[in-house]
């Protein structure tokens, strides 16, 4: 219930974000927005909005994000060498390949 005397705060610009709904398989959901992303069907502001954020929240919080991983980069570039190797990335990408087919065999 909205009180009668809240005077010009109705004027303020404001939204409530209810909180998104998880697919059951959330690999699906995760390629989905990204294909939906890549075709120019999904925005920033809509998928984050739809995951029940707050669109400048997130771009603050992704900007102190690079900020500290060009901190640690050095570090971060010598451990993603040593765990992913060309093999394990080619089984990666194979499997969600196999995922993602409509006759659920690789393409």
């Amino acid at each position: 219930m909205i009180p009668d005397n809240i005077g010009q705060l109705a004027l303020l610009p404001h939204a409530y974000l209810w909180p998104g709904h998880r697919h059951v398989d959330p690999l699906k959901e995760a390629m989905a927005a990204i294909a939906l992303h890549d075709a120019g069907l999904l925005t920033d502001e809509e998928y984050i909005s739809r995951e029940g954020g707050d669109i400048d929240e997130h771009y603050q919080s992704y900007e102190r994000q690079i900020q500290r991983r060009s901190e640690i980069e050095p570090n971060v570039q010598t451990a993603r060498a040593s765990l992913i190797t060309p093999d394990l990335m080619s089984a990666l990408l194979e499997l969600v390949r196999a995922e993602l087919a409509p006759d659920g065999q690789a393409t």
